[in-house]
């Protein structure tokens, strides 16, 4: 008997650890994201482990992405990205009202390095 409840219990830690975190996003201008392009507007970013998809209707980006935690708390949400080949390639996006940075894994250059 205890050797069902151990079981059942550890399937729902497990079940809750699985689930993916979920936010909204406003982008205010237009960002490029693993080769594609994702127009001014807000999306929904679902975090499951390494990757996240980036959601705007029907239209969806899976990138890979690491989460990190920092010190103090992020007062608004905001949009990070670097300006490369002439457009804007997003970079980070930092949780309003959460310790959570999400780190987007940047593109390669035309010789292989950042």
């Amino acid at each position: 008997m205890k050797q069902t409840i151990l079981i059942a219990a550890f399937t729902l830690v497990a079940a809750g650890l699985s689930q993916a975190a979920t936010y909204k996003v406003k982008i205010l201008e237009k960002v490029t994201i693993a080769g594609k392009d994702l127009p001014a507007g807000e999306y929904k970013v679902e975090v499951n482990d390494t990757t996240a998809v980036i959601r705007n209707g029907k239209d969806s980006t899976e990138v890979k992405v690491k989460t990190e935690s920092t010190e103090r708390k992020y007062g608004n949400t905001a949009v990070r990205y670097t300006i490369g080949g002439g457009k804007n390639n997003l970079e980070e996006i930092h949780i309003g009202g959460t310790t959570t940075k999400l780190v987007f894994e940047a593109p390669k250059t035309a010789n292989g390095g950042d």
